[in-house]
């Protein structure tokens, strides 16, 4: 077993006090699948209704906090008020899944495009080029430009591997359960992997257009569903570029200038309009594919 999950599976006491586990999370993804695999076993709480924000915890979220048997969240990257709380003595013990070795794919690089984020990247690269690249990023440079992107959650690989070690980190906290997560793990696994055969259909109108995110994020969904990437400024030195729509993806609220050709379409990276609960996460993936489908077709 990998080191860093023998450290933080031995790091946690088995559960013994009455009553279900309690479980915080910090965003709506990770506390869809975090409850897709505990089920009816845990009080399963949510910091952040959508992007976390940067100022220190609310009375609201200290107090979810309390009492917590573990944290599972993203990272420090994306939330650096709640890794300060988690330093603090007294805090839970927690599993930054942005942590976890191997990630099926991660990008370091944050930056605002993807000229900036992948500076290896060249004009009609490919797709399987680009992945593996991030996959192999030490021999491409990829994983040696800045902090890491953090919106890993984006692909439905990494998601099932979430899903294993959150499996495993509930099983070590509460091993009488060990059967129940397994078979919801099992479910969810089979859901995911159905979310992953689905999406070349919807996508299908996609795969000649270029596409220009203004949303870091949306790297991992583009390359890990095989979507013909382009650079800002670089449509014209794609291979087949003539007729091809630029679509520029920006998250609510962001003030983002508009590229000219382009088309801007708003997307929630982190569920913050969707129904909570474990179905979540298959309606951001459908929903994200949605959007770059309705954009190629406009």
């Amino acid at each position: 077993m990998l080191r860093i999950l023998i450290t933080l599976i031995l790091g946690l006491a088995p559960f013994s006090q009455a009553g279900a586990l309690t479980v915080v999370t910090d965003i709506p993804p990770v506390h869809a699948l975090v409850a897709g695999v505990a089920g009816e076993t845990a009080d399963i709480r949510l910091l952040y209704d959508g992007m976390p924000g940067s100022k220190g915890l609310s009375p609201r979220q200290q107090t979810a906090l309390d009492g917590a048997d573990l944290v599972i969240w993203v990272g420090p990257e994306l939330s650096p008020a709640l890794a300060a709380r988690l330093r603090a003595e007294g805090a839970p013990p927690s599993l930054p899944l942005l942590a976890l070795e191997p990630l099926p794919l991660r990008f370091e690089g944050w930056a605002a495009t993807f000229a900036d984020a992948l500076p290896d990247l060249t004009p009609g690269m490919s797709r399987t080029d680009l992945l593996h690249a991030a996959e192999d990023g030490h021999d491409h440079g990829v994983h040696d430009h800045g902090p890491v992107n953090p919106f890993v959650w984006l692909d439905p690989s990494n998601a099932a591997w979430f899903v294993e070690v959150i499996r495993w980190q509930l099983t070590a906290l509460a091993p009488a359960n060990a059967e129940t997560y397994r078979r919801n793990a099992e479910t969810v696994l089979g859901e995911l992997a159905d979310l992953s055969a689905a999406m070349p259909a919807i996508l299908a109108p996609v795969r000649r257009v270029t596409l220009i995110p203004s949303a870091e994020g949306m790297l991992y969904f583009l390359v890990r569903q095989d979507v013909l990437i382009g650079l800002d400024g670089a449509i014209d030195d794609v291979d087949g570029a003539e007729g091809i729509r630029a679509c520029q993806f920006v998250e609510p609220g962001a003030d983002a200038s508009e590229i000219a050709d382009s088309k801007q379409v708003e997307v929630d990276l982190y569920g913050a309009s969707l129904p909570g609960g474990a179905q979540l996460y298959e309606t951001l993936i459908r929903n994200l594919a949605a959007a770059v489908a309705d954009c190629a077709d406009k």
